[in-house]
């Protein structure tokens, strides 16, 4: 950012900015089939955007049945990432999102990064997804959601009653005419095609991340209309039967990590047979007869560091710890007294090794000549000077934002929302902890309630009358009187975004059941859960996801099967395709990449060993792969970027002990 950029930003700000970046958004659209409505980005947006210029945001108007085009509409959130460059490829960078029911919109700031090496030549398009964060309005069950309230945001006295919830919610969304069974993949296939052609593209390519690959496979079948290249990274291609199989990414990450052992010469001599062991132990654990220090140890114990690897996103890798991490507690099996150093080291740092940092930089620094040194401590404070800078910088843009969104409603709507939440405080302090639960269940039943009022200036009244008394009913009221009907508005649109907020487990957990349940069932059961867990190369892992399948299947036992013909055939397709699989991916199987690309003409998968749920999120390389493929998608990739990442693995301190083998 330079002073010109900052004058732009102002100009947006004022409502002076120029406007013809996206002059056909603004008028609409490019389809009249699927209109255009041009709303305000979610905040943050990084501090280099500005909306109107770099970034836009809005709604595409789409048929909630594109079989029935006349029919009801549903509106789909989305923003476009202008590309940097002055002479940007015509076809952009459409990224689908995982979930089912999760959500790009409201996270520019995250994914502008993520796809910024795409973004120099091409337009990057993130949508929610029908069903999905901030596109989930049509079908979000307001009645019930205040009516469960208690139960949903497990508030203290309350007893669990998730799944009656859910049935509330799917007869609420059923009597008020929502076609439920439009909320399916191929339906959302369609809403892609719709999206581009709303946006004014004639050709585009996808990125999918984890349901993300489903649903990119599907627009390869149902809407392939100007479709010029894929990627999908962490895959569940349709004909899998991902809720049966939930325990295979798991089994094959532990299984790779024990292979990738035994081709070491170093760590195959320092822990042989890795992988009987790591059974042997998954075994007894799930049978309850793995006993450490007197204790039974379940199995999610013994692949602790392969689950937790998962979420080490810009962090140091696990990998070479999880050979030592296994012996040690087949050593403490056999020996109560033998030493765990690998143990104890991950447990002190809650199996999260951090990134290098200044202080590593200082020690390897160490070996230097004192005036080398001293260069080296100079160009830290830089470092850390710069980082100050810009984080600075970001929040003062985030402030910024914020100060000019809140003006738009006026300052009354902010003092009104602080007001309320003293006051709510003050009732919970002033009452008994049994009536204090009791008002509080009811408040808050009722103020999620408002998010399906009308606003209105007598809506805010009654809630306040009915729950505030003294002082800060009548601090309350002089507020709602003074608000003009604007700030009216904007007090609903705080509720509405702070109800969604306390919401967001059970939102999410809907819009999934929608998707799954209808489609998976009954593809996936049961005794299909049951039948795979013997073909596992660790069949003791299956007891780690008992209780998630379970749940599963009891959720989906509110939701009526919309099964649809040959939805669960293998997509075939000569449309060009990167298939990405990761080592360290416990939510969508490494094989399922290789799977995915064997019936598509031009697909091809490659396998990162040090990444996972999601490969472009973890290791550079991916971007650098992905931006080629791309740029020529019929390029043969090669394994470049999975050898620079091969680990190498810890040898314990007591390696080479009498009694360490096995």
């Amino acid at each position: 950012m330079d002073f010109a950029h900052l004058l732009k930003l102002i100009a947006a700000l004022s409502g002076h900015a120029d406007t013809t970046a996206f002059a056909q958004l603004q008028a609409g659209g490019a389809d009249p089939a699927y209109p255009v409505t041009i709303e305000h980005c979610m905040q943050p947006l990084g501090y280099e955007e500005i909306e109107g210029r770099t970034v836009i945001c809005g709604t595409v108007n789409v048929p909630e049945n594109h079989d029935a085009p006349d029919g009801r509409r549903i509106e789909l959130k989305f923003a476009v990432l202008k590309a940097s460059s002055s002479y940007p490829e015509p076809d952009p960078l459409v990224q689908l999102h995982g979930g089912p029911g999760g959500g790009l919109v409201d996270q520019i700031a995250g994914y502008a990064q993520i796809f910024d090496p795409w973004r120099k030549t091409r337009d990057i398009v993130l949508f929610d997804q029908r069903a999905a964060g901030l596109s989930g309005s049509s079908v979000a069950c307001y009645q019930a959601l205040g009516r469960d309230a208690p139960s949903i945001l497990a508030l203290p006295g309350q007893s669990d009653s998730s799944d009656q919830a859910m049935a509330d919610c799917i007869g609420e969304l059923q009597a008020a005419g929502v076609d439920l069974a439009a909320y399916n993949t191929t339906q959302n296939a369609l809403d892609v095609s719709s999206i581009v052609k709303a946006l004014g593209y004639h050709s585009y390519n996808l990125y999918g991340i984890s349901y993300g690959t489903k649903l990119a496979l599907e627009v390869m079948r149902s809407a392939p209309e100007g479709l010029r290249a894929v990627i999908i990274d962490g895959v569940v291609p349709a004909q899998v039967k991902d809720y049966d199989t939930t325990a295979v990414p798991a089994d094959e990450a532990t299984h790779l990590v024990t292979e990738q052992c035994a081709a070491d010469a170093a760590c195959n001599a320092a822990y042989p047979d890795l992988g009987r062991i790591t059974r042997e132990l998954l075994d007894k654990a799930a049978a309850g007869t793995l006993i450490l220090g007197g204790t039974a140890v379940p199995p999610s114990v013994i692949v602790k560091p392969i689950l937790a690897r998962n979420g080490q996103r810009n962090m140091g890798s696990l990998t070479p710890y999880i050979p030592a991490y296994i012996y040690e507690i087949y050593r403490g099996t056999q020996n109560a007294s033998a030493a765990t150093p690998t143990i104890d080291m991950l447990d002190a740092k809650n199996f999260t090794l951090p990134a290098p940092d200044a202080a590593a930089v200082t020690e390897a620094a160490s070996v230097l000549p004192v005036d080398q040194r001293k260069l080296v401590a100079d160009a830290l404070s830089g470092f850390a000077a710069d980082i100050a800078a810009r984080t600075s910088l970001q929040q003062a843009l985030w402030d910024l934002f914020a100060a000019n969104r809140a003006d738009a409603y006026g300052p009354i709507v902010q003092l009104f929302d602080a007001e309320l939440t003293g006051a709510t405080k003050e009732l919970a302090a002033a009452d008994g902890k049994d009536k204090a639960v009791a008002t509080l269940t009811g408040m808050v039943a009722d103020y999620i309630g408002l998010q399906n009022a009308q606003p209105s200036r007598e809506a805010l009244l009654g809630f306040v009358d009915k729950y505030f008394t003294g002082a800060s009913q009548s601090r309350l009221r002089a507020l709602i009187e003074a608000m003009r009907e604007s700030e009216i508005e904007g007090s609903f649109q705080l509720i509405g975004t702070s109800a969604h907020d306390a919401e967001a487990d059970f939102l999410l957990g809907t819009h999934l059941a929608l998707y799954a349940c209808q489609e998976s069932i009954p593809f996936n059961s049961p005794a299909g859960f049951a039948a795979v867990t013997p073909t596992l190369h660790f069949p003791g892992l299956a007891a780690v996801y008992q209780s998630t399948i379970d749940s599963f299947f009891g959720i989906c036992a509110k939701v009526p099967p919309q099964p649809r013909q040959g939805f669960h055939d293998p997509v075939v397709s000569d449309i060009p395709t990167l298939a990405i699989g990761s080592a360290w991916d416990v939510q969508t199987a490494s094989s399922w990449a290789a799977l995915a690309a064997s019936t598509l003409a031009n697909g091809q998968s490659v396998l990162i060993p040090e990444a996972g749920h999601g490969a472009v999120l973890y290791q550079p390389c991916v971007a650098d792969m992905g931006v080629a493929f791309i740029n020529n998608p019929m390029r043969r990739i090669d394994d470049s970027c999975a050898r620079s990442l091969t680990p190498t693995f810890y040898i314990a301190p007591w390696v080479g002990q009498a009694a360490a083998k096995p």
